[in-house]
């Protein structure tokens, strides 16, 4: 009978050593993954602050003056679909008839 618990004894220790090294194993490979984590949120907070900080000075005051300078809007009047320059004040064309078609002037409603 004390061969068998010494067996038991044995057998209940080697689990134990067993479960001991598989959550010691497991918390190392844990270290290595949050270390990772981590080293990839410092880098994407480091990225961030360079990202506002490019975005500060792009869209400040002094910044927007200088590139309006260097690169001067060139504003033309809007053309219609067929070309044409609309005008502010366009005249009546006289091949219009009141109430007939604009493309046909010969046309009534």
């Amino acid at each position: 009978m004390k061969v068998r618990q010494v067996i038991l004894a044995v057998c209940v220790a080697m689990v134990a050593a067993l479960v001991v090294v598989h959550f010691r194993t497991r918390q190392v490979t844990l270290g290595y993954e949050l270390a990772r984590v981590r080293a990839e949120r410092d880098a994407l907070q480091e990225k961030n602050r360079k990202l506002e900080l490019e975005r500060a000075v792009l869209t400040s005051p002094a910044a927007l003056r200088q590139r309006m300078a260097e690169h001067p809007i060139k504003l033309v009047p809007p053309q219609d679909a067929l070309g044409f320059v609309q005008t502010q004040n366009p005249q009546p064309s006289e091949n219009i008839v009141p109430g007939g078609n604009p493309h046909n002037p010969h046309e009534q409603e």
